[in-house]
């Protein structure tokens, strides 16, 4: 269901939201609108290829990488180019 809409991501269970990066990115392929970020595990959130897509298309999904990925520099100047002020959370 993700992968046709990514509003489903809300309706999947909290284990799938949390850990299952398959599910994750399809949520962002299709709407990261839709990620409910605090269920997201810290996991995903240090994961570049996940934060790398998320801030590729909305650059304030910066502020929930891990503390790692905010400091990488191609993910913050993906989120910059997206959004210029993602460089608070850098």
């Amino acid at each position: 269901a993700v992968t046709k809409d990514g509003r489903a991501f809300e309706h999947a269970s909290l284990e799938m939201r949390s850990s299952n990066k398959r599910i994750v990115m399809a949520a962002l392929a299709n709407n990261s609108y839709a990620i409910r970020w605090e269920f997201v595990s810290a996991e995903l959130k240090n994961d570049e290829e996940v934060i790398l897509a998320a801030v590729a298309k909305y650059g304030w999904a910066l502020q929930h990488a891990s503390v790692r990925l905010r400091n990488d520099k191609q993910i913050v100047m993906a989120a910059i180019k997206k959004y210029p002020l993602a460089i608070q959370w850098a």
